[in-house]
């Protein structure tokens, strides 16, 4: 798996982005931020299965769905492991 990073150039355009983000979430009702997690998470599943099927160009839903468990399941067995831990929230 390939990371792409981004330009330099572009970091105080998305520094100010995550800015108006995180002041737009504070606004926010705790429904009207669950429902906006959900629409993340929605998203990232949609990349993930583009992922898959980008590489897999042939793959019917059904082997798609296999997949993206598998890519789960060691996402999920690395953060056991603790070679991949998700960022602590700054206090």
């Amino acid at each position: 798996m390939q990371f792409i990073q981004s330009p330099p150039e572009l970091h105080p355009l998305m520094d100010a982005i995550r800015r108006d983000r995180v002041i737009r979430a504070r606004r926010q009702t705790p429904e009207e931020r669950f429902a906006e997690a959900m629409e993340m998470t929605d998203f990232a599943f949609e990349v993930m299965e583009a992922s898959v099927k980008d590489s897999h160009p042939g793959a019917d839903d059904e082997t798609v769905t296999r997949i993206l468990r598998d890519r789960l399941a060691r996402l999920r067995k690395r953060e056991d492991r603790g070679i991949f831990v998700p960022l602590e929230k700054p206090e």
